[in-house]
């Protein structure tokens, strides 16, 4: 018996015959996708409903990250937050591309601020981490350094696809001291 016939009965009942097959999609196309829905029942609803919706773009995404994941969290909880933000818009993306609701370019661009927005979240607690850490940088002349983060390649050209890897440069305004 695969996970699609061992899932829950009585959810599987509650499902119209529209989500019952789209549920059986997600899974055709992707192992990791229907473990990650298997896991928490409601994911398959935000999808399922998210289907028809427009794609978010970089500053929704960007909005929703800030709002959702707090970088004040405990490492290991915000890893498993961070993570199950990215899948969950790894599975909006990728049934908008099962379903053919936009074309490949415009899926590869939403995929690829996903991708911003992930790691701009990952670098903004690293940062902070850095400077409780090690304190702040300050330049000679005492102004804060600010460092940043360069997308190259497919990411940077907004074209990563699902088997991309991600090319980033991690860059610096000056040399800094920290107290």
């Amino acid at each position: 018996m695969n996970k699609f016939e061992l899932f829950k009965k009585d959810f599987l009942n509650s499902l119209t015959n529209e989500q019952k097959e789209f549920l059986q999609k997600l899974c055709f196309y992707s192992k990791c996708l229907c473990d990650f829905v298997f896991r928490d029942e409601k994911r398959l609803f935000y999808l399922y409903e998210n289907l028809d919706k427009p794609l978010l773009g970089k500053e929704k995404l960007l909005k929703e990250t800030k709002s959702k994941i707090d970088i004040n969290l405990p490492e290991h909880i915000f890893i498993q937050e961070l993570t199950k933000f990215k899948m969950l818009h790894f599975g909006r993306i990728l049934s908008k591309d099962i379903y053919g609701k936009n074309s490949l370019p415009d899926l590869m661009e939403e995929y690829s601020y996903l991708a911003d927005a992930t790691i701009e979240i990952a670098f903004n607690k690293a940062f902070e981490e850095a400077k409780k850490r090690y304190g702040i940088p300050k330049s000679e002349n005492g102004e804060d350094v600010n460092a940043s983060v360069i997308a190259l390649g497919k990411l940077g050209g907004l074209e990563l696809n699902y088997y991309s890897d991600i090319d980033i440069m991690y860059i610096y305004s000056e040399e800094g001291k920290t107290d």
